[in-house]
């Protein structure tokens, strides 16, 4: 939950005081996981609950845990130090391929460890592999340090996104757009792009607008371009999902910076997305009524109509501007308790 809360997500609205929160409460239980996401995010001894990310850093490496090891690695700033961490890591039985890569990955960057680092992706490849991230770490070695292999790269890489590995789909999806290393393939590559950008990966979803504006025979029509396209997009549409809905608004919005055309379907499933509860949809179509921009007509009453129901639903990043429009009466009556109810509300959070 706490992950979901911080990383990049499609539907769900960032809260980084929740997520810290939640990632304390998982640390305390014991997980060494929320332990070092609390290291990454440099907390202080107020947020992590009265310990700050060092000693945090110290509890996760009280359990002997390879990642915490790797960790203190990463943070020392003595060479001398973080090469006898290294050692030890090396030295440690490594009988999982995470575990191995998690090794490789830490040292890929200093000299004298390079050999060892290449060791341990042979030892990572010669074992079976089901691993969908290990396959894509593979994968991407391959691609990096044996060109030559590159092949047997893309198998891992597919591999790995039919496992779910969202970089491994828009990898994949690339290589169908450009023809490198795989045939040129257009419905494959509109396909697992549309998977990675669905799971919130924003290179896929930059791929995919890219490649459908590409596709426009003129940016004053959009029916005019790829019949795949057209297909895909429309079998997607009709799942009625919010998390589909949210990513078409994005994906329409986006198409239409490039093509006016694409105008009418942006202002149509970012007014999904928006009835549908997505709260950052329903600050943007508040914003687009505000401006009359979008190919929304200009409406200061549908404007706050829509900051109302984002607040009232819970989405915190509309608590304030719907204080500020109770406050000034903008598209709605004045109303200066409420305003300042809400104006507390969005305090509380900042807090």
């Amino acid at each position: 939950m706490a992950r979901l809360y911080i990383d990049p997500d499609p539907t769900l609205e960032p809260d980084p005081k929740k997520a810290t929160g939640l990632f304390v409460e998982a640390a305390s239980k014991g997980s060494i996981s929320a332990m070092l996401r609390l290291v990454d995010m440099k907390v202080a001894a107020a947020e992590g609950g009265g310990a700050d990310w060092q000693r945090w850093l110290t509890r996760a490496n009280a359990t002997g845990d390879l990642r915490a090891l790797l960790k203190q690695a990463e943070v020392e700033s003595d060479a001398d130090r973080k090469a006898a961490m290294f050692k030890t890591a090396l030295g440690r039985p490594l009988c999982l391929g995470k575990e191995k890569i998690q090794v490789a990955l830490a040292i890929r960057t200093v000299p004298q460890f390079r050999q060892d680092y290449l060791d341990l992706f042979d030892q990572v490849m010669a074992e079976p592999m089901k691993d969908p991230g290990t396959q894509y770490q593979v994968a991407r070695f391959l691609l990096d340090e044996r060109p030559a292999e590159k092949a047997r790269a893309i198998e891992f890489m597919k591999a790995a996104a039919e496992g779910g590995k969202r970089e491994a789909m828009r990898e994949i999806g690339r290589m169908y757009s450009t023809g490198e290393g795989l045939p040129v393939d257009a419905k494959n590559s509109y396909m697992w792009l549309l998977k990675s950008a669905r799971l919130g990966d924003e290179g896929a979803l930059q791929s995919l607008v890219t490649e459908i504006l590409s596709q426009q025979t003129a940016l004053d029509d959009p029916s005019s371009g790829d019949e795949k396209v057209e297909t895909l997009l429309r079998d997607l549409a009709a799942q009625n999902s919010p998390q589909v809905a949210t990513l078409l608004s994005r994906l329409y919005l986006r198409l239409s910076e490039g093509s006016p055309a694409f105008t009418q379907a942006a202002k149509t499933w970012t007014l999904k997305a928006a009835t549908l509860g997505n709260g950052a949809a329903m600050l943007k179509v508040s914003d687009f009524y505000a401006a009359g921009t979008h190919g929304f007509e200009h409406s200061d009453t549908r404007s706050t109509e829509w900051l109302s129901r984002a607040a009232h639903a819970g989405y915190r990043g509309a608590f304030e501007k719907y204080a500020i429009a109770l406050q000034i009466g903008f598209g709605t009556k004045a109303d200066t308790e409420e305003a300042q109810r809400w104006l507390s509300k969005s305090t509380d959070v900042a807090n």
